[in-house]
């Protein structure tokens, strides 16, 4: 009478003997992009010019800053903001940088401004009147036949 193999033995041997494929780029890119994205990082204080009877100062974290800039920046038509970064001096935000995506046939020129003036309505909204001495460089770094936003 011969023996049975064990069934863990033969799922073993079956898995060795099963070709694998390598992982196509978009899966391993995606996997990479999703930990990346996972990670969190301490943003830094930013100040905000409001104190109160005491002379206590007012600080918003830069993730408040930049997802509300990335929030309404999204909403431009036919573009998408690609890279978003504050400059700080201290505590003191001294300029924005915005990368844009922007769709094959719109005015560049005309896109910019309106993403430059989008983001100065959010620094004043969240910066208050420290925002009018913020540098604000908008960049198309990239064109797309289809909207950028999909």
């Amino acid at each position: 009478m011969s023996e049975t193999p064990d069934p863990l033995d033969r799922a073993a041997a079956l898995a060795r003997e099963e070709p694998t494929a390598a992982p196509d780029w978009e899966q391993t890119a995606g996997g990479v992009m999703r930990r990346i994205r996972g990670t969190v990082r301490p943003g830094r204080s930013v100040l905000v010019p409001l104190t109160d009877e005491l002379g206590s100062t007012t600080h918003v974290n830069e993730r408040v800053v930049l997802s509300a800039l990335r929030a309404a920046l999204s909403g431009v038509e036919g573009a998408a903001p690609s890279g978003l970064r504050l400059e700080l001096d201290g505590d003191v935000c001294t300029a924005v940088e915005v990368e844009v995506v922007a769709r094959y046939d719109l005015d560049l020129p005309a896109l910019g401004d309106l993403c430059r003036a989008v983001t100065r309505s959010v620094l004043r909204g969240v910066l208050l009147d420290s925002a009018d001495a913020v540098d604000v460089r908008v960049a198309v770094v990239d064109v797309t036949l289809e909207d950028p936003r999909q």
